[in-house]
């Protein structure tokens, strides 16, 4: 057998085991990962695990934290330009999480650091967000009050 033609075999079998590596890698990638990654607000997924998730399985969102205003200023942080990144990253979360709880059927979503034993006023927040969720269904909330406090 000519060697150019043993070489172009050899590559050829070379290919076809690179991609049915990247095809059984795909494969094996969960349907949960493979569904966040196509997702257009989701920058980056670390997976490591089984082809298989576990019933119980943890997704970590990456937060952008409120800095109040005088904070701010103090750190030369323009602070109505963090607002607008505060809620943009707000907005990205909301579709993330919609996406997980029509694809996956999540139920629960936990907030790091926010418990009713770590944060006395959680109650408070809980029922607060529930009070503007029915007072926007029910429209008596206009533009200004949906409007976060820019202060």
């Amino acid at each position: 057998m000519p060697r150019k033609r043993t070489i172009g075999i050899a590559c050829m079998i070379l290919a076809a085991c690179g991609l049915a590596f990247v095809g059984w890698n795909f494969l094996r990638t969960p349907a949960l990962i493979r569904g966040l990654r196509s997702l257009p607000e989701v920058a980056q997924v670390e997976y490591s695990g089984a082809a298989s998730p576990n019933p119980l399985m943890v997704v970590h969102l990456r937060d952008w934290h409120f800095v109040p205003g005088d904070l701010a200023r103090l750190e030369g942080i323009d602070h109505g330009e963090h607002l607008r990144d505060v809620e943009v990253c707000q907005v990205d979360q909301l579709a993330i999480l919609r996406h997980l709880i029509k694809a996956q059927g999540v139920r629960e979503v936990f907030i790091e650091g926010l418990t009713e034993a770590s944060a006395p006023d959680f109650r408070l927040r809980v029922e607060l967000l529930r009070t503007l969720a029915k007072a926007e269904a029910a429209g008596v909330l206009d533009a200004e009050g949906k409007a976060p406090a820019r202060s």
